[in-house]
Formats: C-alpha cells, sequence, structure tokens
C-alpha cells in the first residue's frame, strides 16, 4: 500500500509539465444555485429552472437541447487545455443539469401510472447513485492509465446515444396501458 503522500507525488511525477488541471476542490466548487442567485434574487424563480420551458419547448426537445449542451461541454472538456473554454464548459454543464431532471421528471408522469411514479423515481435515484460511486472509479482508473481525454470522449458518446433516444420520445404512444384506459375513463366521464 502507498501512503497519500507518495500517492500524490507518483500522480505529480506522471503528470509533470502535462496542462492537466490535477486539483479539485468540492468545499469552494460553485454550484448552479450559486450562479443563478447571482442574478434572481429572494423567491424569484429563474426561467429555465420553471414551467415555461417545458411547457414552450416539450420534454422530447428540451432534452435534445441539454444533451447536445452534455456532448458540446464533455467534448470541451477532453479536447481543451485552455482553463476559461473548461470553466466555460463546467458553467453550461452546470447550467443544464437541472433541465434533464426536470423534464425527465415530467415526462415520466406524463406516461406513467400515478402509483408507479413513486418506484420509478427512487429507482432512478437508486442508479444515480450506483453510477456516482461506479463511474468515478472506472474514469480514474482510465485516465491515469490512458489519458484524461478518453473518459470525457466515453461520456461524450453517452450523451450522443442519450440525444438519439431522446429524439423517440412520444408521450402519447409511449403511456403505460393503464394511463390509456384512465384517459378513456376521463373522456367519457366529460361526454
Amino acid at each position: 500500500g502507498y501512503t497519500t503522500l507518495e500517492m500524490d507525488a507518483a500522480i505529480s511525477a506522471r503528470y509533470a509539465g502535462r496542462k492537466t488541471i490535477l486539483a479539485y476542490d468540492l468545499r469552494n466548487e460553485p454550484t448552479f444555485w450559486m450562479l443563478q442567485s447571482a442574478s434572481y434574487p429572494g423567491d424569484a424563480k429563474p426561467p429555465l429552472l420553471s414551467r415555461k420551458m417545458l411547457d414552450r419547448y416539450g420534454e422530447r426537445r428540451l432534452l435534445a437541447y441539454v444533451n447536445v449542451a452534455y456532448i458540446i461541454a464533455l467534448a470541451g472538456y477532453g479536447f481543451t487545455d485552455n482553463v476559461v473554454v473548461a470553466c466555460a464548459c463546467y458553467v453550461a454543464y452546470t447550467f443544464v443539469m437541472p433541465l434533464s431532471s426536470m423534464a425527465s421528471a415530467t415526462y415520466l408522469q406524463k406516461i406513467a401510472v400515478p402509483e408507479d411514479l413513486a418506484p420509478s423515481f427512487a429507482m432512478g435515484t437508486t442508479m444515480q447513485h450506483a453510477a456516482a460511486i461506479i463511474v468515478p472509479v472506472a474514469a480514474g482508473y482510465v485516465l491515469n492509465f490512458y489519458g484524461y481525454q478518453i473518459p470525457f470522449m466515453i461520456a461524450c458518446g453517452f450523451a450522443c446515444l442519450t440525444f438519439l433516444v431522446t429524439r423517440r420520445l412520444d408521450p402519447v404512444a409511449q403511456r403505460a396501458p393503464a394511463r390509456h384506459l384512465e384517459r378513456h375513463v376521463v373522456d367519457r366521464a366529460r361526454c
């Protein structure tokens, strides 16, 4: 086993002279909420986090825009040596992340039966937590042995795949069978 200092020295020696960011400070990292509160004081809700964007563009188009932003940001992370470009990619990535969660949740509410929403959201959260544990370990291994660009290119590939899947979303056709019956019963009651 290595001590922390020995590991730090080995990492520093490996990346000496390369334009690589070696530190990541979670305590001082700006979050989306800090950035948006700089322009939206008090209880004023920014337009990006309101239903206006979903109502105007719909889940399919909004998720497509979000995935294009992910692709650009992740490719930017992988190919840039410029700190300003990396920061711009970070801001773009952080800016669109809440939109992804909001649009996905709204789409699920449109297609699923209300009784299935809580278990579906719980499973989604569980999968995100599992990925939050597995992905950094795998990415760290790849980053250490193959270069920092590879994990970002893999993530960019997944964002491209997600973009293609997003283009196939259709809330009417993909609605749960019980949801079709529920709507039919409501329509009959109105007659």
